[in-house]
């Protein structure tokens, strides 16, 4: 999908709604300012003594709320928060390359 179509926003709008759950990510959310916040497990490595086999190395202790796993966004510091994007019209070698120049820019205030 090119960049600025009226359908990016309603995929990031439906992505920022759909809850992430699968093998890695417990309690997904793809929050505004970029950052995926979600749970996190806390362990507590064993002695060599504990462990009955190589892959027995750690005792579960805890499971963090992705709310205080991550910096809160109120605290963030990423300047592209409520701000729309502009994308030039470029296409071919210009996106392979990646130069700056072609990246998106921010444009201002989101509506």
């Amino acid at each position: 999908m090119p960049c600025g179509s009226p359908g990016a926003k309603a995929v990031v709008a439906r992505m920022r709604a759909t809850p992430v759950r699968d093998m890695f990510v417990r309690n997904g959310t793809l929050r505004e300012d970029g950052p995926m916040e979600h749970d996190l497990d806390r362990f507590q490595v064993m002695a060599p003594a504990e462990s009955g086999h190589a892959w027995d190395c750690c005792n579960p202790k805890r499971v963090v709320p992705g709310k205080g796993a991550f910096q809160p966004p109120s605290e963030s510091t990423r300047s592209f928060v409520g701000k729309t994007w502009v994308c030039p019209a470029s296409s071919g070698p210009a996106l392979r390359r990646r130069r700056p120049e072609s990246r998106c820019q921010p444009m201002g205030e989101r509506v």
